[in-house]
C-alpha cells in the first residue's frame, strides 16, 4: 500500500487489480485491472495518476483516478522490464530493461522514447535531484565506475565523470541538489562527495582492511550526511568541510549520557500468582536470563547472544498464542544505567552478515536520528543531533522490522512483525495493540500530510490516526 503525495488516497495491488481507497474511510475509489500480477505501484506527483509494473511480462500500465477513460500501456517487449518509476514531472515513465541493457524514458505527452545505455543497477544507482532537473545514473564500463548526470528537460547528457570507487554501491543527491554522495560496496570503506559537474569535493575513508559502508542517509536539509558501517558506528559528516564531526557508537552497555532513557518492552502473564516468570519478561541487565523471580528460562532463548536474551522461534510462537488468548499484559519498563543491550554474535563466514548500522531514519526537521545496529536487532537508538548525544534506546522483545518518523512532528513509529505498534516521542515511549486478529505489522508508513500512518502485513494493511 502506498499513500498518494497529498495523503488523501491509498493505492494497493491485489494480484492483477489496482485498488485505490480513501485514506480516511478506506472506501474504494477506483478499481483497475492489469494484464498480469502487479509487482510495483507508484503515484505520480499530481496524486491522480498511478503506475503499475508487471515485471513478469515486461509491462507497465498507468491509470488516472479521476479520468476513467485515460489509460497507458508500455511494453518493453523482448528486452523485459525489471524496474519502473515516474519522472519528477509525472510526464514520463522510466523503465530499466533486463540485465541492465538500457534505461528507457517514455513520454506520456508525445509518446516518444529516449534510450540511455548501460545503467549499472535497476532500482538503485538512479536518483533524481530534489528540484527534479537532473538524474544521476551509475554506470560501469570497461571495469570502471562512472556517474552520468542527465537533464530531465531534454533527457540528454549534462555531465559524465569517472568516480574513484572499486565497486560503486549507490549514488544519492543531497536534498539541496548541490552535491552527490557516492560510496563503495561493502568490501571497502570509501565515501566520495562530488559536485554535479564532476568535481571531487571530498574523499572520506574512516578505516581500511574491514567491511565498509552499509547505509547512507542525508538529513532533510542536506547539512548532514550519516554513514552507517559494519564496525557498528554511524559517522556524521557536515556539508561545510565534509569532515566527520560525530561518531555514534552502539555499545553493548549503555552508560552515557546520564539523561539517556532506556525503555524495555516487558510482558507478563495475567491470572497467575504474582511474580511468576514468563519468557517475554526478560532481564536486559547484566546478561541475566531469568524471569521475575530468577527462575531459569534459558531454554526459551537463542544461545548465540551476549548481554541478554533474544527470542527463539519456539518462544515467539508460544508467546504469540498466549497473547491471542488475552493472558499477556505488556508494558515499557525504564531501566537504570548502565543497561545491557542484547547482542547477536555475527556469523562472519557467510555473506551479508547481520552486523553494523543498516537502518537510519531522520526526523522531519533533522533534529533526531534513529538507528538500528543489525547485530542488536531488537534495539532502536534515538540520537539528539542538536546535542550530538544519545537520548533514548528502545529494547523490544522481537526484532525491529521498520521505523518511520512523522514528517511533521517528533514521533517515531516502530514495528517488530507483531501485533503492536510502538511510538516514541521526546516525552516518552508507548505502544498500542493492533485491534485486528492475526495482523503482524511488517512495515509502517506515515501519511505525507495528516497525522496518520499505515501498517502493512504480508497480505493486508490498516490505517491508524494519532489524536
Amino acid at each position: 500500500p502506498v499513500f498518494s503525495p497529498d495523503g488523501r488516497l491509498v493505492a494497493t495491488a491485489v494480484e492483477y487489480r489496482l485498488v485505490v481507497r480513501d485514506a480516511e474511510t478506506l472506501q474504494v475509489v477506483k478499481i483497475a485491472s492489469c494484464l498480469d500480477r502487479i509487482n510495483h505501484v507508484e503515484w505520480a506527483h499530481d496524486s491522480d495518476h498511478v503506475l503499475c509494473a508487471c515485471y513478469r511480462r515486461g509491462l507497465v500500465q498507468c491509470f488516472s483516478v479521476t479520468d476513467e477513460q485515460w489509460t497507458c500501456k508500455i511494453d518493453e517487449g523482448p528486452a523485459g522490464c525489471v524496474h519502473a518509476r515516474w519522472s519528477p514531472s509525472g510526464c514520463q515513465v522510466i523503465t530499466v530493461a533486463e540485465f541492465h541493457v538500457r534505461l528507457s524514458v517514455w513520454s506520456l505527452v508525445d509518446k516518444s522514447c529516449v534510450y540511455i545505455k548501460s545503467p549499472k543497477f535497476d532500482s538503485k544507482g538512479l536518483d533524481f535531484s530534489a528540484d527534479g532537473k537532473f538524474l544521476a545514473m551509475a554506470e560501469r564500463r570497461a571495469c570502471k565506475d562512472a556517474v552520468s548526470i542527465i537533464s530531465t528537460d531534454t533527457w540528454t547528457l549534462a555531465a559524465h565523470f569517472t568516480v574513484g570507487t572499486t565497486d560503486l554501491a549507490n549514488v544519492k543527491w543531497s536534498p539541496d541538489s548541490t552535491s552527490i554522495a557516492v560510496w563503495d560496496a561493502a568490501l571497502d570503506y570509501l565515501l566520495l562527495l562530488y559536485s554535479p559537474d564532476g568535481r571531487l569535493l571530498h574523499r572520506y575513508q574512516a578505516y581500511e582492511g574491514g567491511l565498509g559502508i552499509k547505509a547512507v542517509s542525508w538529513s532533510p536539509g542536506g547539512q548532514l550526511l550519516a554513514a552507517g558501517s559494519f564496525d557498528q558506528r554511524c559517522r556524521v559528516l557536515n556539508h561545510v568541510t565534509w569532515r566527520a564531526f560525530a561518531e555514534l557508537a552502539h555499545p553493548g552497555l549503555v552508560r552515557l549520557p546520564a539523561s539517556t532513557a532506556v525503555y524495555k518492552e516487558v510482558e507478563e502473564l495475567t491470572g497467575h500468582p504474582e511474580g511468576s516468570g514468563f519468557a517475554g519478561n526478560y532481564s536486559g541487565i547484566g546478561g541475566s536470563r531469568s524471569g521475575e523471580k530468577g527462575e531459569s528460562t534459558s531454554s526459551w532463548w537463542a544461545t548465540d547472544v551476549e548481554g541478554g536474551p533474544i527470542e527463539d522461534p519456539a518462544a515467539s510462537a508460544l508467546r504469540a498464542s498466549q497473547a491471542k488468548s488475552g493472558r499477556v499484559k505488556a508494558r515499557y519498563a525504564v531501566l537504570p544505567l548502565p543497561a545491557t543491550v542484547p547482542t547477536l554474535k555475527a556469523v562472519l563466514d557467510k555473506p551479508n552478515p547481520k552486523l553494523g548500522v543498516g537502518l537510519m531514519a531522520w526526523s522531519g526537521d533533522g533534529k533526531y536520528l534513529a538507528t538500528r545496529n543489525d547485530n542488536m536487532p531488537t534495539a532502536i537508538w534515538i540520537w539528539d543531533m542538536s546535542q550530538l548525544e544519545l537520548c533514548a534506546t528502545l529494547l523490544q522483545i522481537e526484532q525491529v522490522k521498520g521505523a518511520a518518523w512523522d514528517p511533521h512532528h517528533h514521533r517515531l513509529a516502530i514495528v517488530t512483525g507483531g501485533e503492536r505498534v510502538y511510538i516514541w516521542t521526546p516525552e516518552g515511549a508507548s505502544f498500542v495493540q493492533i485491534p485486528l486478529p492475526n495482523f503482524n505489522a511488517l512495515s509502517v508508513t506515515w501519511s505525507p500530510t495528516s497525522g496518520g500512518f499505515m501498517l502493512a502485513d504480508k497480505d493486508t494493511f490498516c490505517c491508524a490516526f494519532m489524536q
